[in-house]
């Protein structure tokens, strides 16, 4: 009993160590953000609730930095238009964690959220998935466009035009 007790002590300390001591090792569930209710999430190891979360949260900001470099050949097109303020003076982000989500494009001052979205989020399972986003996005008070890549590839005269519509009630 005390060596089997001693075995999984070990188990989850190589496991912790393995993984950096990252969020997955600690927490059974992930968090929610502050204000969605705090019943459940990390308890483990003695950590606190505020403690999990924000090892969480440097996880998802760590994520963001990696998709930033890794943008597709259409993020990065439309980055191109959005970024220094090029259309009506709006200040995007990229890959921005806004929840237990990124996003791929942000402008926090209009709460306007662009997705650029691949053939994988043609799948039954995608569409759920980005639509359970979209409500959760939008009950946070963001307009949420979506854009395909072949979109973004054939018509960013037509993508570019939807965005400044969007944003055309916010210019000064």
């Amino acid at each position: 009993e005390k060596e089997k007790g001693k075995r999984k002590r070990n188990e989850k300390k190589r496991k912790k160590k393995e993984s950096g001591g990252v969020f997955t090792t600690i927490c059974a569930t992930p968090p929610r953000p502050p204000g969605e209710g705090w019943g459940e999430g990390c308890t483990t190891q003695g950590l606190s609730l505020q403690v999990c979360y924000n090892q969480y949260m440097n996880k998802l900001i760590t994520l963001a930095k990696t998709l930033r470099k890794k943008q597709t050949p259409q993020e990065q097109k439309l980055w191109n238009i959005l970024r220094n303020r090029q259309i009506l003076g709006f200040k995007f982000k990229r890959q921005f964690p806004i929840g237990n989500y990124i996003v791929d494009f942000a402008c926090l001052e209009t709460k306007l959220i662009i997705e650029v979205d691949g053939g994988q989020h043609n799948t039954t399972e995608a569409i759920i998935y980005d639509n359970d986003r979209t409500r959760y996005l939008q009950n946070q008070g963001f307009n949420v466009l979506r854009f395909w890549n072949n979109e973004i590839d054939d018509n960013i005269e037509g993508v570019y035009l939807k965005i400044v519509e969007s944003l055309s009630g916010f210019a000064g």
